[in-house]
């Protein structure tokens, strides 16, 4: 029955403890002492546990226990690499935008439906290669206009004569170091036919161009 008691006392302490949320008296439910212990931990005035602790040649020290912080560790930012020629002779790493070089300029456009060299359509595709040449030759770097590209119908439909019209207005206006490159479209299947491109334009049909 004195055994049942103390486990009774145990069990009731336990559950008072857990209910309350404070630091309540320690039970020893050993045989041998069959009472209660009181804890021993020291309570400062405000309530908070405090601990004793120590480090390897200093005396021992009391202070308030404080909740371990988690530490983020931190990586320095990456640096891309710099010429090192080009930092000695201008002081920067950056490239001003005044010394940026094109390598090739070129003009792509389609559906110029040339009949005549005559009528405003012609007027329009003379515009095209004057406004191209012009934008070129404002660059203080780069003056050269390296290609034209026209992706398709660039005549109305596939006849001889609009394809001898287009040959006379492309001769008008394109200047030398200029290539020219073009594509059919379904205009000029419209008719005509592959055989008729291959005769007054172009024999490739499968483009592959180094320009």
């Amino acid at each position: 029955m004195k055994m049942r008691s103390v486990i009774f006392k145990c069990v009731l302490y336990t559950l008072l403890g857990i209910l309350l949320g404070v630091p309540m008296m320690m039970v020893s439910c050993s045989n041998q002492s069959g009472g209660v212990l009181q804890d021993t931990t020291p309570v400062d005035s405000t309530g908070d546990t405090t601990v004793t602790t120590s480090t390897e040649g200093n005396e021992k020290t009391e202070g308030t226990e404080a909740e371990p912080q988690e530490t983020v560790e931190t990586k320095p930012a990456e640096t891309l690499p710099v010429d090192e020629a080009d930092t000695a002779e201008t002081g920067s790493t950056e490239i001003p935008q005044d010394e940026f070089l094109p390598v090739i300029r070129f003009v792509a456009c389609s559906d110029t439906h040339i009949n005549t060299t005559n009528d405003i359509l012609a007027e329009r595709f003379a515009k095209l290669f004057e406004s191209a040449y012009r934008f070129a030759e404002s660059s203080e770097t780069y003056k050269a206009l390296d290609a034209i590209i026209m992706a398709g119908d660039f005549v109305n439909v596939g006849k001889e004569v609009n394809y001898k019209a287009f040959n006379t207005l492309v001769a008008e206006n394109l200047r030398e170091g200029t290539q020219l490159v073009t594509v059919m479209g379904n205009h000029e299947y419209q008719g005509g036919d592959e055989e008729n491109y291959q005769k007054f334009v172009d024999q490739d049909l499968d483009k592959h161009v180094v320009i």
